[in-house]
């Protein structure tokens, strides 16, 4: 990189810690996404610095531009951030991980070895047993492979205390079944289905054999009785998701249906 390049880079730096601190966000945001566009990796300890600001806008632009870089400090702070208390931050990071990693490991592993390393990671975190139960959940909720979900999410249902955790369990693991299938239904009829007493019970027991094509036909079932609900937003909702899963895409299918959304 030329020197003006480098000159250039520092200067939209100090740019971008003025247009913060005086706090300018729209500026600020132009200024990050500048910063991205440059590849400089000087640019790594200013973005670092901005992805836990409170401002929704510059944190969000911050980790996008960071997530670009594939340095070994840039995947730790990114993993750092996946375990953050905040809840909006700790899905963006998250959600930029799983974008980023074919870029940090691609080339040398492959895109299904790469899925697989990056699901070993969120389950190597969603397993410890400091994290608030809120965190553990959301690292659960972003592995894509249904056998390492079901059990990482039969482990937090061992340590859930109440029943609104154990309830939030059950919607993970129905919308897991739901997104591998690139289905989308609405999430209030869904949190209905899956957590009236009947379902909930059935969902537990078999979620807990560890086994995701039983834990996947037992989501079915509650699905086929809730299709005779008095309510017409559940009724619909088990009705679509029913068809959806039912149609048993293959996985190849499956796997492109959701890297594209």
């Amino acid at each position: 990189m030329g020197r003006g390049a480098r000159c250039g880079t520092g200067l939209l730096a100090r740019a971008t810690r003025e247009a913060v601190a005086c706090d300018c966000q729209r500026c600020a945001g132009r200024m990050v996404g500048g910063m991205r566009k440059t590849g400089d990796p000087r640019a790594i300890p200013v973005l670092a610095s901005l992805c836990e600001d409170p401002r929704f806008s510059i944190c969000l632009s911050a980790l996008e531009a960071l997530g670009e870089y594939s340095q070994a400090e840039v995947q730790a702070h990114m993993w750092r951030l996946t375990e953050s208390h905040n809840s909006p931050i700790r899905h963006m990071a998250i959600g930029r991980v799983k974008k980023s990693y074919p870029t940090w490991w691609g080339e040398e592993l492959g895109e299904d070895a790469c899925e697989a390393k990056c699901d070993k990671m969120l389950a190597e975190r969603a397993r410890k047993g400091g994290l608030p139960f809120d965190v553990r959940l959301s690292l659960a909720r972003g592995i894509e492979g249904a056998d390492t979900q079901v059990e990482v999410l039969a482990d937090l249902l061992l340590s859930a205390s109440t029943e609104t955790q154990t309830n939030c369990i059950l919607f993970g693991l129905a919308e897991g079944c739901l997104d591998r299938c690139g289905a989308q239904v609405e999430k209030v009829p869904l949190a209905q289905i899956v957590t009236n007493a009947a379902a909930r019970m059935s969902l537990a027991q078999h979620l807990a054999t560890r086994d995701s094509t039983t834990t996947r036909h037992a989501f079915e079932a509650v699905l086929l009785a809730a299709e005779s609900s008095s309510n017409p937003s559940v009724r619909g909702c088990a009705k679509r998701a029913l068809e959806e899963l039912q149609r048993e895409p293959e996985p190849d299918e499956c796997t492109s249906r959701r890297r594209r959304r």
